[in-house]
């Protein structure tokens, strides 16, 4: 089985946070990665433990391999399944030694242009955000809740929705903002 250095990880194309660092570990290597994977765009807020249920937690080894994988594909930025417009991909899920479950996650930060790369312990997910899963399987996080993979949406529609949302909370807050000023007055 062919295995790969995390020394990449440690390239100007990677950020890594001081939970990432405390993942990684000791781990030098890694074995290569050579599922599939696809990636499913969330379309309301969705807590970890909702993802979690679906897609499992992986191996401290394979998440740091699923990470590596995909985010070499993309190293510069470059379009892909990985989102690279801020919103973060949610890798996977891994418990470490002491028993906490951490959320793996990368985001590209174009002005820096490093993947971000993050643990952080579970809590809810912005819309717009995506999450992976191995195997190339489509996941249904509830039946009233069937998400498309976001290897399947094109580009625009994907932009197309994520104004859309952004509209929504634009109003909501606006909303909010006036009832708070007539409870002033």
């Amino acid at each position: 089985m062919k295995t790969i250095s995390t020394n990449i990880l440690q390239s100007n194309n990677y950020w890594l946070s001081e939970t990432f660092k405390e993942i990684l570990g000791d781990i030098k290597e890694v074995p290569e990665y050579t599922g599939e994977v696809k990636g499913t765009i969330l379309t309301e807020e969705t807590d970890d433990s909702e993802i979690m249920g679906q897609v499992g937690i992986m191996s401290r080894e394979e998440c740091i391999s699923l990470l590596i994988h995909l985010t070499q594909k993309q190293k510069n930025g470059e379009e892909g399944l990985l989102l690279t417009n801020g919103y973060s991909n949610i890798i996977g899920y891994v418990k470490l030694d002491d028993g906490r479950v951490l959320t793996v996650y990368a985001l590209w930060n174009s002005d820096d242009e490093q993947w971000y790369c993050n643990g952080y312990k579970p809590h809810a997910w912005y819309v717009g955000n995506q999450f992976l899963s191995r195997n190339g399987e489509t996941v249904s996080l509830s039946p009233e809740k069937t998400l498309e993979p976001s290897d399947t949406l094109n580009l625009s529609a994907r932009i197309t929705n994520l104004e859309n949302e952004l509209k929504s909370l634009v109003d909501k807050i606006r909303k909010e903002m006036l009832l708070l000023n007539q409870d002033k007055t």
